[in-house]
């Protein structure tokens, strides 16, 4: 083998991986900017922003994982499973929009970093941090769960700040934490 194809290798089995990543149907996030909510949407690397969306989808209908910086705003997303979904080390920020699902509406584990900002979230459950994530809900954002809107466990912190609402009863268990200003 030569250098260059020892060089070359590693990306290209990357760039394969992350195809075989990305379910059938989904849109890749090099889609982003022209992602129309048809079918879902998944990051795992780079910075991605979806805007003005209207999604409404059987399962996950947005999923960032890995290192994905991702930017919802002026959207409305549904998802029977779950609106958004975020693992590994991804960062979000969702503003200005909503988000709902008939299960958990919003998902986040691994070590993920979640923003909401003028977001109204609904779902069983509106928000679920999992492991060592972290959720700040702010903005007059409202969380509307039945039975539970915050479900916490591991080490999660979910920080809701004044002025925003929360409906419904929250759940916490090992190290978690979730503070309603």
């Amino acid at each position: 083998m030569t250098l260059r194809a020892r060089l070359t290798a590693p990306f290209a089995l990357a760039a394969c991986l992350a195809t075989l990543a990305t379910p059938a149907g989904t849109a890749r996030a090099d889609d982003a900017a022209s992602w129309d909510g048809k079918a879902p949407f998944s990051c795992s690397s780079g910075k991605h922003v979806l805007d003005g969306v209207t999604a409404d989808l059987d399962g996950t209908a947005v999923v960032a994982h890995g290192t994905c910086e991702l930017v919802v705003r002026n959207a409305k997303i549904r998802g029977g499973a779950s609106a958004l979904t975020a693992h590994g080390a991804a960062v979000v920020r969702v503003e200005k929009s909503e988000l709902s699902s008939r299960g958990p509406a919003v998902i986040a584990h691994g070590s993920t970093e979640i923003a909401l900002e003028g977001v109204y979230v609904s779902g069983r459950v509106a928000v679920a941090a999992h492991g060592v994530t972290v959720v700040s809900v702010s903005n007059a954002s409202r969380l509307v769960g039945a039975p539970i809107a915050i479900a916490a466990s591991g080490s999660a912190r979910v920080k809701v700040a004044q002025g925003c609402s929360v409906t419904g009863g929250t759940n916490k268990s090992g190290g978690s934490d979730v503070a309603i200003e």
